[in-house]
């Protein structure tokens, strides 16, 4: 990578954090090119040099909480959705410490990105980035399980309290 690749890559991480920030206490439709450029400390122009709107950021942000989220795990933990099929039904509960330390490192470590997906869920995609959990990863590990399909929603709705659980105690609790 030479320097003015890192350069372009820092200030869209800024703008990142800008918006993640912003979104911790406003909606997103209400979230302007010019705050953001104020939080981030770049100019109008170098927004639109990376993105062609609010959403486009959005959309880019999110994916960057991706790859950060992934990076808190082990190699073979974060390659664990392309070998689902594969592995023993014992390897499929992820309720260790290998899944369940770094998760909860994740969120203590970025509890603000927490708090924006607690007041803006629409804004963070939340439905978007939870409709992929389950299709890739919750419904292959019931269906390996045998899990009849009429009991899925009920499965995938105490994963999802019991993480909203963790992440709210997190949340509140000075780590």
């Amino acid at each position: 990578m030479n320097k003015s690749e890192s350069k372009y890559f820092n200030t869209a991480l800024l703008m990142d954090d800008a918006l993640i920030a912003l979104l911790a206490v406003k909606d997103l439709e209400y979230i302007t090119v010019k705050e953001i450029c104020e939080k981030a400390g770049v100019n109008r122009s170098t927004f639109y040099l990376h993105y062609e709107t609010v959403a486009d950021l959005a959309e880019e942000a999110m994916e960057t909480v991706n790859e950060r989220f992934l990076s808190y795990f082990s190699q073979s933990s974060a390659a664990f959705v392309d070998k689902i099929s594969e592995k023993g039904l014992n390897d499929l509960v992820l309720i260790t410490q290998d899944y369940l330390r770094p998760y909860l490192q994740f969120i203590c470590d970025n509890k603000n990105l927490y708090r924006a997906v607690f007041r803006n869920p629409h804004g963070m995609q939340v439905q978007t980035r939870y409709r992929h959990l389950k299709k890739h990863i919750l419904a292959p590990i019931l269906e390996r399980f045998e899990v009849p399909e009429t009991f899925h929603k009920y499965y995938r709705y105490i994963l999802q309290s019991n993480y909203e659980f963790f992440i709210i105690f997190l949340l509140n609790f000075k780590i």
